[in-house]
């Protein structure tokens, strides 16, 4: 199957909870994403630093008496690596901050209880979700939907044909 081949569907009511459900579910992965590349970034930086502070010595490479091998290919290789690091580092941390936007129109009950049930069970088990947020089953369910809705109404309801 090829995108560019399907027609064109109007977005419904469902398809949009769908989406939003989906994004907060995958919610730690991206944050786990947005770590590693952060992680990347300083293990970079770092060795960027330790080479140029401690350049190799040798060969037929002549140093400046001030160190300076401005636009060297290393520099320019790790340069390279640090910014496409940094670019998917942003593309996950507008994800993590467009979740948390949404979950601004939560009120804390309802916040615990979605977080619990959803962003960390990735909605398999409402009972225990009940168990560890102090509500029942039943309200865990409905805290799901209500947040939902509520995301929907407010950031999405515009969108629908």
């Amino acid at each position: 199957m090829k995108w560019k081949d399907q027609q064109k569907k109007a977005l419904t009511k469902q398809m949009q909870l769908n989406y939003i459900e989906s994004e907060l579910m995958n919610y730690y992965w991206h944050l786990a994403e947005w770590k590693r590349y952060d992680d990347e970034i300083n293990k970079l930086k770092e060795e960027y630093n330790e080479k140029l502070n401690n350049p190799s010595i040798g060969g037929s490479i002549v140093k400046m008496p001030d160190g300076n091998q401005e636009n060297s290919p290393w520099q320019i290789e790790l340069s390279g690596k640090i910014y496409l690091f940094e670019e998917k580092k942003s593309v996950e941390e507008m994800y993590l901050n467009r979740c948390d936007e949404w979950l601004s129109v939560c009120t804390p009950a309802q916040e615990k209880m979605f977080h619990q049930y959803v962003m960390i069970q990735q909605c398999t088990d409402a009972f225990k979700a009940g168990q560890l947020t102090g509500f029942s089953e039943n309200n865990v369910k409905k805290s799901r939907e209500r947040v939902l809705n509520k995301i929907y109404l407010n950031y999405f309801s515009k969108n629908v044909h």
